[in-house]
């Protein structure tokens, strides 16, 4: 099979890690940073991220957009600081598997494979993205070709970020998504879902097809 589109921008958590125990963390965790912040309980904060998570795509915007006390980047740097502190991500990698290490070089496998260019494009910062990584023997630098992330202001949806990866990478792309909300740039953008619901097999199956 001839592989008609060699570029491929991975989301990180849901599709590059896909552990729901730790999913289901980050989500506690952005609550409970968004009651704090707002001063409401904790039930309130989930009804609320029920509601614009899918449209304004983070917690902090969330924040910004209830309380526009701090601007956008405070309010940003101060989810990050709270929701991904050192303690926080010591009990997170306490439930990585075997499985999840296993992914990794399997993704990797296949770039290699394949030839494929891996570009990040998540809401979440470095120092989680890279965490991962060093309970594998696959360096970040070499698994990604370029990174789009929170710690570029890069937020999804946002227009502009897309943009911006569009500038970097102008040519055809498969991008890979768990939130069918962050397919909104279409014009040399190959959209694929991949859910919680979907096992990895399903992901492989997407990057080999293409």
């Amino acid at each position: 099979m001839q592989k008609r589109i060699g570029t491929c921008v991975l989301d990180y958590d849901g599709v590059v890690l896909k552990n729901k125990h730790i999913q289901h963390k980050i989500s506690d965790l952005s609550n409970a940073h968004m009651a704090r912040y707002l001063n409401i309980s904790k039930k309130n904060a989930e009804d609320l991220s029920k509601t614009f998570l899918p449209n304004l795509g983070h917690t902090s915007k969330i924040c910004n957009y209830i309380d526009n006390s701090y601007n956008e980047k405070e309010c940003l740097n101060n989810y990050h600081n709270d929701v991904f502190s050192l303690h926080n991500i010591e009990r997170l990698c306490f439930y990585l598997d075997d499985k999840d290490i296993d992914h990794i070089n399997n993704l990797y496998e296949l770039k290699l494979i394949h030839d494929y260019k891996f570009v990040l494009f998540s809401n979440a910062p470095d120092v989680w993205t890279k965490c991962l990584f060093q309970f594998t023997n696959v360096n970040y630098e070499e698994f990604f070709d370029e990174n789009f992330n929170a710690d570029n202001n890069i937020l999804k949806p946002d227009f502009c970020s897309y943009i911006n990866v569009e500038k970097s990478c102008p040519e055809e792309k498969l991008f890979i998504d768990d939130n069918t909300s962050n397919f909104i740039h279409r014009d040399k953008w190959t959209c694929m879902y991949h859910g919680i619901e979907d096992d990895n097999v399903h992901l492989y199956k997407i990057l080999y097809s293409y």
